[in-house]
């Protein structure tokens, strides 16, 4: 009858169907989150895959558009449908929208989650290659984990890495839609969620992420190096931690723009020299910018961006092995013949002014050369107790976290500290399901099941945050809502069992003993369905039922689950 009222207002007078087609053309101006709120309140999917890719391009998770414009626009359905404003049929067919753009996201929902099962395997990996003190998780991604990381750092270090390598092109884009064409594992860290939560986090897992963020840069560098065109620039940014080097380059850049920015110490001379090499084999353009910067000057610098701006530390041992060796590393390729007569150009900038940078040559560089590491470590921590010394009064400096980054300290350096984001170790939770220790049992939610703790040979499972039966209770065949209820628990790693429709209380129950659910979810569209539940709810609170009952149908509400059905169940 909806579809049949829908075809006689489309066949009216002219001025009826004018005015229709000025309603579709504002409609279809609006934003993606009013086009999809408009196409579940009439019903109408002639464009819902266009709207939900278009939101999912937007959003960037399929899930995070579920959640947020499709449950956005079913609300505005229930509110309609609760004033008398929307008619059933006319709910079922907002329902089949809904439907129809769920089917579309579930296949980039199910990709996601076979990333996350592949970083699993992965992550189990790279705990048994650091035995080894090298890691190769993919081809072409490779690091040395960080030496002395306490157990939480060396989790950090081996779930980024693992999330890394499982979706290489992903985090290429992701990366490349952040930062273009710098490449700084600085910048890579950005990928970790657990570095990037907050300052804070950016201070306790510089050292822990920086690692997997240089073996995405190696990566990233070789894939776009053979992407390129012949006489390509690549340049590559040089000097020691806290030097100031994007500011005092930007003369070079001006010059010409580098088709690649590897923004680096070099103080790794053996693989500097493997990706200068690279450069030129694939006939490109190599130019090296070092940047000069008085060690006093570097390590305040250092300290205060720490404190006062991206909250990224550098350990003062990192520090002092970059310093000493990164001028020493831009000598040694000027001085070899094979590498200086291919096209390699070296810029000195000389960063002892950061307002002024001055440009100089190889020579004055082989003038200027930083003491050995042990009398850089010396002086560094003398140059830093005085500088935090004198910023006592900023509680960005006395909070004691720049500190104990950049010294590397014990009491930074504690194992015990309070579990918080990111943290292997979970504080145990008591509540229902917990055991008498206060830990979960298998497949309760908030469960951790770590994949690092696995025997070896052991089957990687899921991490459930615990399993849910669904059902449409006896007597409706409804079940829209259900599946839609259903696809988004199963992405937020629910184990769904999903029992069907026209389903009786005796096997929802039978079914929820079976699996150990944590939640039984009952669904139904027509009235008839609300004393259904009733009767489940009865039931779970004679057989002793202990678990969350979940409500949910275009016939349920508030009121009426408060009034009619919640006295039947204790829990």
């Amino acid at each position: 009858l909806v579809d049949y009222g829908e075809k006689l207002k489309a066949s009216g007078s002219v001025t009826d169907q004018k005015a229709n087609i000025e309603v579709l053309e504002a409609w279809r101006r609006g934003t993606v989150e009013e086009r999809l709120s408009h196409a579940l309140v009439k019903g109408i999917d002639a464009w819902i895959n266009e709207d939900t890719e278009e939101a999912r391009a937007k959003y960037g998770k399929p899930l995070t558009v579920i959640e947020g414009p499709l449950m956005a626009g079913m609300s505005v359905v229930g509110d309609l449908f609760g004033a008398g404003k929307m008619f059933l049929p006319q709910v079922v067919k907002s329902a089949r929208v809904m439907k129809k753009s769920v089917a579309y996201l579930t296949p980039f929902m199910e990709a996601v989650k076979a990333i996350k099962r592949r970083a699993r395997e992965l992550r189990l990996l790279a705990e048994e290659q650091t035995v080894s003190g090298a890691v190769t998780l993919v081809e072409g991604f490779s690091y040395e984990p960080f030496a002395d990381l306490t157990p939480k750092e060396r989790d950090i270090e081996q779930k980024f890495a693992a999330e890394l390598a499982a979706d290489l092109d992903g985090a290429r884009k992701r990366y490349e839609e952040l930062f273009q064409n710098v490449f700084d594992r600085n910048c890579a860290q950005e990928l970790s969620a657990d570095y990037n939560a907050n300052h804070q986090s950016r201070q306790r897992w510089s050292v822990a992420t920086l690692a997997p963020a240089g073996a995405f840069i190696d990566w990233l560098f070789a894939k776009r190096l053979t992407e390129l065109p012949p006489e390509s620039l690549i340049a590559f940014n040089a000097g020691g931690q806290g030097s100031g080097k994007t500011t005092a380059t930007r003369q070079a850049e001006v010059e010409r723009a580098a088709d690649i920015l590897m923004d680096g110490t070099l103080q790794n001379e053996a693989r500097s020299r493997e990706h200068i090499r690279a450069v030129l084999a694939s006939g490109h353009v190599a130019q090296i910018r070092f940047v000069y910067c008085p060690w006093d000057k570097a390590v305040r610098n250092i300290l205060r961006r720490g404190a006062k701006e991206t909250g990224r530390i550098v350990p003062l041992k990192r520090a002092a092995g970059g310093h000493f060796q990164s001028a020493r590393t831009v000598l040694s390729l000027a001085s070899r013949k094979p590498l200086a007569m291919g096209r390699l150009v070296f810029y000195i900038f000389d960063n002892t002014d950061f307002n002024n940078p001055a440009l100089r040559d190889l020579n004055w560089l082989a003038q200027h050369l930083n003491e050995p590491v042990e009398k850089l470590l010396e002086s560094g921590q003398l140059i830093a107790e005085n500088y935090l010394n004198e910023n006592s009064h900023d509680s960005a400096f006395s909070s004691g976290a720049v500190r104990h980054g950049f010294f590397q300290t014990s009491e930074h350096r504690r194992t015990d500290s309070p579990p918080e984001r990111g943290d292997a170790e979970r504080a145990p939770q008591r509540g229902r399901g917990a055991g008498e220790d206060g830990t979960r049992g298998a497949g309760s939610p908030g469960t951790q099941r770590n994949a690092d703790a696995l025997p070896h040979g052991v089957e990687v499972e899921d991490d459930s945050a615990g399993c849910i039966v669904l059902a449409t209770v006896k007597g409706d065949v409804h079940d829209i809502g259900k599946n839609i209820v259903g696809v988004v628990l199963a992405c937020n790693n629910y184990r769904v069992v999903d029992l069907g429709v026209m389903v009786s209380s005796e096997k929802i129950l039978e079914a929820a003993k079976k699996e150990r659910a944590d939640i039984i979810g009952l669904s139904g569209l027509i009235t008839p369905s609300l004393d259904e539940m009733a009767h489940v709810a009865r039931e779970m609170e004679r057989q002793g039922f202990k678990v969350p009952l979940l409500i949910g149908g275009a016939t349920t509400s508030k009121a009426h689950t408060a009034v009619k059905l919640a006295h039947h169940y204790s829990e």
